[in-house]
C-alpha cells in the first residue's frame, strides 16, 4: 500500500539520544540514501521478540540494496527500562543494527506509536 504522499518525512532523533551500537546520522540525513526501517521494541515483549526475525531478516537481505534499519528500545516493564540490561539483551536477540534507548519515550510520542 503506498502512502497518499510522496514527502512524508519521520521526526528527527532528539538531542542526547543514546545509542546501543553505531549512532547514526540525523533522520533527514538517512532518508535521503533510502528507505529507513524503524522498529520500536521492548526486549522482554511477546510481540516485539516474535516480529525480531522480520527485521533481521530485512536488514540482512536489503541492507546492501540501500535499506537502513534502526531500533528503539521504549521499554513497557520496569526491569526493562534500565539502561545496564540494554546492550547484552540486544546481543542475545542478535540485534547488531544501532538501536535507541527511549527510556523517556521521547520517539514513542514523536511516531505516536500506542503499543508493542
Amino acid at each position: 500500500m503506498r502512502p497518499p504522499r510522496d514527502d512524508i518525512a519521520a521526526p528527527e532523533f532528539p538531542p542526547g539520544t543514546t545509542w546501543v551500537g553505531a549512532e547514526p546520522r540525523q533522520m533527514s540525513a538517512l532518508a535521503v540514501r533510502g528507505p529507513v526501517l524503524v522498529h520500536f521494541l521492548d526486549f522482554a515483549q511477546l510481540n516485539c521478540v516474535r516480529a525480531l526475525p522480520y527485521v533481521l531478516e530485512w536488514n540482512r537481505r536489503y541492507g546492501r540494496a540501500g535499506l537502513t534499519t534502526l531500533g528503539v528500545h521504549s521499554p513497557r516493564h520496569p526491569f526493562t527500562a534500565d539502561p545496564e540490561v540494554l546492550p547484552p539483551a540486544l546481543a542475545r536477540l542478535g540485534i547488531e543494527h544501532p538501536v535507541a534507548d527511549d527510556s523517556g519515550y521521547a520517539l514513542w510520542r514523536d511516531y505516536g506509536c500506542e503499543g508493542w
